[in-house]
């Protein structure tokens, strides 16, 4: 019950038939919002079903429970052998971690071609181990990224497969609790630098314009920016109030640039897809105006606990991307077990996943846009079992 990416646990949800007393966090360390992140997962590499990508929800134990495209219902086991080859149990991921995961290892599955890519990726990842390190990528080293966080010491291992236990008790009270957040709720956005902001600044910054620097021409200044990072930036514009001005004015563009280029501070596409239309307005994304107040943005980034979480997270994705590069250059492909073996899976199995996201929206009473329509939409679900078993038996994959 571990996610593939951040090692943390999920819990069980309402699906949970039997399950084990140890895995609910004791009272109070999650909120009810909080509770319902931890229970969905997004289950990356099945060939059992062929679907790649699929969402579930944890009922304890090894067991996840989900619905294939809309209209399957899956169960699959989880903690399987380490080893190169995804011929065993999927990586389980939170929602956020797949997200980004997807986008940093440039496999998000919008588009039949990055489909097939993430087809790949989770190939050369290969499943995920059993044991003490149940659920995470064999040779990714994850305490030596981000903060240097080693979460392994928060987990206990169990006497039965998935039974492995987490500390959320220990993990509350420790200097890592900021990991107890969602890494998808972002600080407020705001599309214009309020009057409060600038204040009298904006009286007369000329007066002010006294030392070496201030008293450059503005294009001098400006052709300087680029070549300060976030820190020297930082710095640079706290020096006086002609600078500060400006920081607030006539460089927000650079600002802009440097929140892009944190990577993490932005929601990637998947994540701006989901969302609801209010939230959108208070959201960053590609489209949003230079003149916003994007210095507040880039400062607030840094000091939420969710951002914090984010941030470490997104230092995981790198190093796991690391390791599958590594083992993209020295694994012979042919040692592998693909889960699709031609065009013809990789397209059906990217319209499976087309109705895994068609589905989704319709359930949250969303339009689904003109090009994320799929061919499987109005067939019958024995129809769609029916060409499933035909894919499972040129494959070689097990029933379903």
């Amino acid at each position: 019950m571990s996610c593939a990416v951040c090692r943390m646990a999920f819990v069980p949800g309402p699906q949970a038939t039997s399950p084990m007393r140890e895995h609910y966090p004791p009272n109070g360390v999650l909120s009810p919002s909080l509770y319902r992140y931890y229970i969905r997962a997004v289950g990356v590499g099945r060939p059992e079903v062929q679907s790649v990508k699929c969402k579930y929800d944890y009922v304890s134990g090894n067991m996840f429970a989900g619905l294939m495209a809309g209209m399957m219902a899956v169960c699959v086991t989880w903690e399987t052998p380490s080893g190169l080859g995804m011929t065993g149990a999927p990586a389980m991921m939170h929602l956020a971690c797949a997200k980004m995961f997807f986008h940093c290892l440039d496999a998000d599955t919008d588009t039949k071609e990055r489909f097939k890519r993430l087809d790949e990726v989770i190939n050369f990842l290969g499943r995920p181990q059993g044991g003490p390190n149940a659920g995470w990528f064999k040779d990714v080293e994850y305490a030596k990224v981000g903060e240097g966080i080693d979460l392994a010491k928060f987990w206990s291992p169990g006497h039965t497969e998935g039974g492995n236990v987490f500390n959320w008790q220990a993990l509350s009270k420790s200097p890592y609790a900021f990991l107890i957040n969602r890494p998808d709720v972002f600080p407020r956005f705001f599309l214009e630098v309020s009057a409060q902001r600038t204040g009298n600044l904006d009286r007369d910054p000329d007066s002010v314009r006294s030392d070496r620097i201030t008293t450059l021409p503005m294009d001098v200044i400006g052709y300087m920016l680029p070549f300060f990072d976030e820190a020297v930036y930082v710095k640079f514009i706290a020096t006086c109030r002609f600078l500060r001005f400006h920081a607030l004015t006539t460089f927000q563009p650079h600002a802009r640039k440097l929140v892009f280029a944190l990577g993490w501070a932005t929601p990637v596409p998947a994540e701006i897809d989901d969302m609801e239309d209010a939230q959108r307005g208070s959201i960053v994304d590609e489209d949003t105006p230079q003149t916003a107040d994007w210095l507040l943005y880039l400062s607030h980034v840094h000091k939420t606990k969710g951002m914090r979480m984010r941030r470490w997270i997104w230092a995981q994705c790198q190093e796991i991307r690391r390791v599958y590069e590594r083992n993209r250059e020295t694994v012979d492909p042919s040692t592998l077990k693909w889960l699709l073996k031609d065009d013809v899976d990789i397209g059906f199995a990217f319209e499976l996943c087309q109705m895994d996201y068609i589905s989704d929206r319709k359930a949250r009473g969303k339009d689904v846009p003109t090009g994320r329509r799929s061919k499987l939409e109005g067939q019958s679900t024995d129809k769609v079992v029916q060409a499933l078993s035909q894919m499972q038996a040129r494959t070689g994959a097990k029933q379903i």
